[in-house]
């Protein structure tokens, strides 16, 4: 019982969380924490709603880390809180979402052929209506 007390401060800073946690992306070459970009976020006694660039646009404003991978390279992603949404991802051009990238097990499938990518992620916490989209920058060698 003495371990519920202790655990509970734990829980309940979890539950006020003001923004979406930070998601990472790990290849075998490298990784990198994406840019937060718009968002819908709620918590415990607030929430409040963000714009942000698309990634076309994000990756020519903001200093953007590039992830290097292999082709068809299956990327990790983890959020910082340990949480699981439902992601979905996208790769993008100067026209807006190109491809939508397959997951499996939980892991980022890149793309086959080599290139630069702008990556949008869409994070969605369905059980807290809780969403945000993330940009990445992936290049993918020969």
């Amino acid at each position: 019982m003495r371990y519920v007390f202790l655990l509970l401060p734990i829980f309940l800073l979890a539950a006020c969380q003001d923004e979406p946690p930070e998601l990472t992306m790990e290849t075998e070459e490298s990784s990198a924490s994406g840019i937060l970009g718009s968002y819908s976020w709620s918590w415990w006694g607030g929430g409040t709603e963000q714009s942000g660039s698309l990634p076309n646009e994000t990756i020519h404003q903001m200093d953007v880390e590039t992830i290097t991978a292999a082709p068809g390279e299956a990327a990790e992603l983890t959020f910082a809180d340990n949480s699981s949404p439902a992601v979905q991802a996208d790769t993008w051009d100067e026209d807006g979402p190109a491809d939508r990238l397959d997951i499996e097990d939980g892991r980022l499938i890149l793309p086959e052929e080599p290139g630069t990518y702008p990556m949008d992620v869409f994070a969605d916490w369905p059980d807290s209506h809780n969403s945000a989209h993330y940009t990445f920058l992936v290049e993918v060698e020969e």
